[in-house]
């Protein structure tokens, strides 16, 4: 990706767009419909996905804050609805940094954008040891459902697990912002393990009392 650059920006209230995620959409406000429509005719494929900051309701209709720290992804896949709205399927890119926004003359925003280079862990036995204690969690939070190779990158077992677990959307984004892969990864299982303690205890005090709680 050339930098700076200037993107369309999809401010989304709860989703986070992270590097090899695929991502469907329905799109039907008309704003973003036109968005979509400029995407096509132009030949670019690139969008931004920001996640709106706490308190965005009142502004949602105009120009809600956005953090600083999104996802870029490309639109892999596009078709329209007969009622003249979009299905598309949105492909995470990697990190960027919300510079400026830019005047569009559309109704959709766009934004300069900055890639942000994660730092990659070192190859050490701390890492190996934290790759699969995060593996091993994210299946046990999974309940066994999830097939997962073993060679998964460890940036993306942190980010899948930033997305589904069930944090506030201001520590999501935290997390998510944080570029040193280990650092990220370290902070992303003390969430995990905390969440898995609790849902260990409370499935043993639902045997106890002979009643299972809800997940």
């Amino acid at each position: 990706m050339d930098s700076p650059a200037v993107v369309p920006l999809f401010p989304l209230p709860n989703v986070l767009l992270y590097p090899d995620a695929i991502l469907p959409l329905h799109v039907f406000e008309p704003r973003y419909v036109q968005m979509v429509e400029d995407l096509q005719e132009s030949g670019n494929d690139r969008i931004a996905l920001g996640l709106m900051r706490p308190g965005w309701e009142p502004s949602y209709f105009e120009n809600p804050p956005v953090f600083d720290v999104a996802g870029l992804g490309r639109m892999l896949q596009c078709s329209r609805t007969s009622e003249g709205r979009f299905n598309i399927l949105v492909q995470g890119l990697t990190r960027v940094r919300l510079v400026e926004e830019s005047p569009s003359g559309r109704l959709y925003r766009t934004v300069r954008v900055d890639e942000l280079a994660e730092i990659p862990p070192p190859d050490s036995p701390d890492v190996a040891g934290l790759h699969q204690s995060l593996r091993e969690g994210l299946i046990e939070f999974a309940e066994g459902s999830l097939l997962l190779s073993k060679s998964a990158p460890l940036s993306y077992l942190a980010d899948i697990l930033i997305v589904a677990l069930p944090l506030d959307v201001a520590h999501k984004q935290e997390l998510f912002s944080i570029l040193d892969v280990e650092e990220r990864a370290r902070r992303v299982l003390e969430c995990l393990r905390d969440i898995n303690d609790r849902r260990r205890s409370l499935k043993a005090a639902g045997r106890r009392s002979g009643k299972m709680p809800w997940n």
